[in-house]
């Protein structure tokens, strides 16, 4: 099996840092530091959002390690525990390739909370299935442009 190296730091529009710890072998770790509250407009703490991206990015980074360049088809996301008391802990997910094929990997991923490096709570666990980017996917990729047909070859549809 041919693993690639992966160097990916993902940053939310609030500065926010997912880091890639390690990556490699069809198995990956992304940290994230929580050092507030997560909360919403309602006051009530946020979790799926967070969570979610965090296990798409070590989905996503599993994935990559055995097929190169890939994106995130599918997930899954199912949240085990409240992490409203996330304040100044670091949430790990650790993600891992349970099946591959040539242009697909399915991959689960866990979700933890790691207080002070006691004890660590599941708190979510993730599923999904990772593809391989073959050609560049862009607007200006030619590749990828459908053209349009103007009319409809003089026929109308009835109606």
């Amino acid at each position: 099996m041919k693993t690639h190296e992966i160097n990916l730091t993902a940053t939310r529009g609030d500065g926010d840092v997912f880091t890639v710890e390690k990556a490699g072998n069809g198995k990956a770790t992304v940290i994230y530091n929580a050092n507030r509250v997560f909360d919403t407009q309602t006051g009530l703490p946020a979790g799926c959002g967070l969570l979610s991206r965090l296990a798409e990015t070590s989905l996503t980074a599993a994935g990559m390690s055995i097929l190169g360049k890939a994106i995130t088809r599918e997930m899954e996301i199912e949240m085990l525990a409240d992490i409203s008391d996330t304040r100044w802990h670091r949430l790990q997910a650790v993600a891992r390739v349970i099946d591959a094929e040539e242009d697909f990997a399915t991959v689960r991923c866990e979700i933890r909370i790691d207080k002070n490096g006691k004890s660590k709570p599941l708190v979510a666990r993730a599923f999904g299935t990772i593809c391989r980017v073959k050609k560049p996917f862009h607007k200006t990729d030619p590749g990828r442009v459908i053209p349009l047909r103007s009319g409809s070859g003089g026929r109308r549809a009835a109606g």
